[in-house]
């Protein structure tokens, strides 16, 4: 990618990805109820799985969601909804599931659509991600229709690389490509497991709640996304 492109790109993102969730500090608000569903059968409710790493990219379907962006969807690995907001939910409790839940998360950021990651944060943010001070500082990001359309559908993900991980918490960092480029944008944002499903963790005194690197190359992340072969069935 040319240089002051990939400077505009992560930008643009990161205006977004950082005002969205380095936001050590914040006080905690309500938490508000769960959006995952009551069925005991459901992918959120299953029993957690023992695995602390990703043996092999998981098949996916590539879903467009907002700004031409595409979010990874499973029938076992999650969401098994996504709302009339589209706000995906309910996540397997699992590195698959934890891979989804980051990937789902970013693709709102990758958007910079501030109505949307608004809502993407009340709706699947811990408790603190969720407070007002928090919510306020939203309104600071995002980028105008003008901006938006310059990246529209040209965004994507590229692969993933497992940082860290337990039953209770994950850092998955994700690289984004632009229009097919070979260098790349990795957002690593911090997720919890909380009210049965994987939440945006924003946590006080975190000051790696998000991290935003440039990357030459992706030989040390799987190759996973919309324009990838491996690991998508769409």
């Amino acid at each position: 990618m040319n240089t002051l492109k990939l400077n505009h790109v992560h930008r643009t993102i990161g205006l977004a990805a950082i005002g969205a969730l380095a936001l050590a500090g914040c006080g905690t608000g309500g938490g508000g109820s769960s959006s995952e569903s009551s069925s005991e059968t459901s992918i959120c409710k299953k029993e957690a799985s023992d695995k602390t790493t990703i043996d092999s990219a998981p098949k996916v379907e590539w879903k467009e969601r907002v700004n031409g962006v595409k979010a990874p969807e499973s029938k076992e690995f999650g969401p098994e909804k996504v709302n009339g907001d589209k706000v995906p939910s309910c996540f397997e409790h699992s590195p698959e599931g934890a891979l989804l839940a980051s990937t789902n998360y970013i693709s709102a950021i990758m958007s910079t659509d501030k109505d949307y990651i608004i809502k993407v944060f009340k709706q699947q943010g811990n408790d603190r991600a969720k407070s007002d001070k928090t919510i306020n500082h939203l309104n600071n990001v995002g980028t105008s229709e003008e901006e938006r359309n310059k990246f529209r559908g040209k965004i994507q993900v590229a692969g993933y690389k497992v940082t860290e991980y337990s039953k209770d918490r994950a850092k998955i960092g994700v690289i984004l490509s632009y229009d097919g480029q070979q260098d790349y944008l990795k957002l690593t944002p911090a997720i919890e497991w909380q009210d049965s499903d994987w939440k945006l963790a924003v946590d006080s005194g975190d000051k790696s709640t998000l991290s935003s690197d440039d990357v030459k190359s992706s030989d040390e992340f799987t190759k996973w996304g919309p324009n990838v072969s491996e690991g998508s069935s769409s």
